[in-house]
């Protein structure tokens, strides 16, 4: 499973650039667990977030479906504890 989740030229992806920020909601970015140790797991931002401009590399935003989201979100967390 490991493999199947990253890169299928190695373990992690390095960092491309930060040019593109998380300004507004369905900006989508990879994960990562530092500098360029990016992935194909991959997250949909809900709401502009600002201390993840120069973390996560955005892959793009998305164009249409946000109501799905929304649809989603409007549902609640669970808790856990």
């Amino acid at each position: 499973i490991y493999e199947f989740l990253f890169s299928n030229y190695g373990k992690t992806l390095a960092d491309e650039n930060f040019n593109n920020k998380h300004s507004k909601p369905g900006t989508s970015s990879m994960t990562n667990f530092g500098s360029n140790t990016n992935n194909s797991q991959f997250f949909i931002t809900y709401i502009e977030l600002p201390f993840f401009h120069d973390t996560y590399i955005v892959l793009g935003e998305i164009s249409s479906g946000m109501d799905v989201m929304h649809a989603i979100m409007n549902q609640g967390m669970l808790d856990f504890d």
